[in-house]
C-alpha cells in the first residue's frame, strides 16, 4: 500500500458535511461516546480488580443513560419499566458484552449523523434496557446494586461540581476527594433528591 496515495483515495469517499446538531442530537452523540468510553474504563477496572473503580464506572454509565433519554425525548422510566427485568435475567461475567452493546449504540449515532440513517426510538430503548441489565448484572456480581452506583455517582459529581457544571471543573479534578467519596459507604438512595 502506498500511504501517500491511500489517504486522498480514502478521503474522496468521506462525508464532508459539517456538524450542526440540535440539542437532542448533541445529547445522543455525547451520551453514545460517553457510554463507550465508560465501558472501556469499566473493562480496565475489571481487569485490574479495582471494585471501587468498577462501581464508579457503572455509575458513570448510568449518568449517560438519562442524557440519551433526553436526546430521544423519552423518560428514564421507559428504560426501567419492563417485565424483562424480572423474567429474562442477563448474566454478565465480563465487560466484553457491555462494550459490544455500547458499540451498537455508538454505531447508530454514526449512521444518524454521517448517513442520515435513523433507527427507531424503540430500538434505542431495547439497547438501553439491555445495557442497564448488563451493568446491573456485573454490579451484582461484585456486591453492589445499580442504586448504590447511582448514589455514589451523584455524590462524586457533587464533589466535582459543587456549584453545577463548568468546563474547568470537568478538566481540573480533585481525584483524591472523589475517590474518598466513592470509598465511603453510602446508604441506598441517601443522596438522590
Amino acid at each position: 500500500m502506498n500511504v501517500s496515495k491511500y489517504q486522498p483515495c480514502a478521503l474522496r469517499t468521506a462525508n464532508l458535511q459539517t456538524l450542526s446538531l440540535d440539542e437532542c442530537a448533541f445529547d445522543r452523540l455525547h451520551s453514545s461516546i460517553g457510554l463507550m468510553t465508560e465501558a472501556i474504563e469499566l473493562a480496565e477496572a475489571f481487569s485490574s480488580g479495582d471494585v471501587v473503580n468498577m462501581k464508579e464506572e457503572v455509575g458513570d454509565m448510568l449518568w449517560y443513560i438519562p442524557l440519551m433519554c433526553r436526546g430521544l425525548k423519552i423518560n428514564l422510566s421507559d428504560i426501567f419499566s419492563s417485565e424483562q427485568w424480572e423474567t429474562n435475567p442477563i448474566v454478565v461475567s465480563s465487560p466484553d458484552s457491555i462494550i459490544q452493546i455500547c458499540g451498537k449504540i455508538l454505531n447508530a449515532q454514526k449512521k444518524a449523523i454521517a448517513y442520515e440513517n435513523y433507527i427507531p426510538t424503540g430500538a434505542y430503548i431495547d439497547m438501553l434496557r439491555t445495557l442497564t441489565r448488563m451493568i446491573g448484572s456485573l454490579a451484582e456480581r461484585y456486591g453492589f446494586t445499580l442504586e448504590q452506583c447511582a448514589d455514589a455517582n451523584i455524590a462524586k459529581l457533587r464533589t466535582r461540581y459543587p456549584s453545577g457544571f463548568s468546563n474547568m471543573s470537568a478538566l481540573v479534578r480533585n481525584l483524591s476527594a472523589e475517590r474518598a467519596v466513592l470509598n465511603s459507604e453510602l446508604p441506598p438512595s441517601a443522596l438522590i433528591e
